[in-house]
């Protein structure tokens, strides 16, 4: 079953074939989860809540927002984040990409315990307020209160996404005597490399 990871098709009709068969099948299936729309996000929630589904188990990243460029994004509140954090007890990484965060006002200054315990990759990408306006310093700091640790946060501050001048990208950080060192290795929409 392990060699099929990359299969969905091929998992489901293992996942049939016995307890133990859909019980790998579904480590490989769940494994990455990715939520689009707010449909999709409120039938998340309503599954969970239901408290029997033992997929939540699997789930190692999370995925929530749209792609660029994204016609509509989706809509996150502070409640529903830490509902989902909550619920997958083996998350390790979290991505909220073009989401709109919709925390009226930031939260107290104290860290809430809310996160899994083995997340360490948080990736953040384009967030915005409710109205679309780009997520405030005091907005972005609520968000981040609810993780406590120590951690790896990704993030482009840019004044632009990447993917308007680039087509991929790949980059490293390392400590340097210094301090440390950031490396990029891009390729543009014309196919030069940077």
């Amino acid at each position: 079953i392990d060699q099929l990871a990359d299969d969905p098709v091929a998992l489901r009709a293992c996942s049939l074939v016995s307890l133990s068969w859909m019980t790998r099948s579904r480590a490989h299936a769940f494994d990455r989860l990715v939520v689009r729309d707010g449909v999709r996000l409120r039938t998340l929630v309503d599954l969970l809540q239901d408290g029997t589904y033992s997929f939540r188990f699997c789930v190692r990243e999370l995925y929530l927002g749209s792609e660029w460029p994204f016609p509509k994004a989706l809509h996150l509140s502070r409640d529903d984040l830490v509902f989902l954090l909550t619920s997958f007890p083996t998350l390790q990484g979290l991505t909220l990409a073009y989401v709109r965060w919709s925390a009226d006002t930031p939260l107290p200054l104290a860290p809430t315990p809310f996160a899994p315990r083995h997340l360490y990759l948080l990736r953040l990408y384009s967030l915005h307020a409710p109205g679309g306006a780009p997520l405030s310093m005091a907005h972005l700091a609520s968000l981040l209160r609810l993780f406590s640790g120590v951690g790896y946060l990704d993030t482009n501050p840019g004044a632009r996404a990447l993917e308007e001048d680039f087509t991929s990208w790949q980059w490293s950080c390392a400590r340097t005597r210094d301090g440390a060192a950031i490396l990029y290795d891009t390729e543009t929409h014309d196919g030069s490399s940077r």
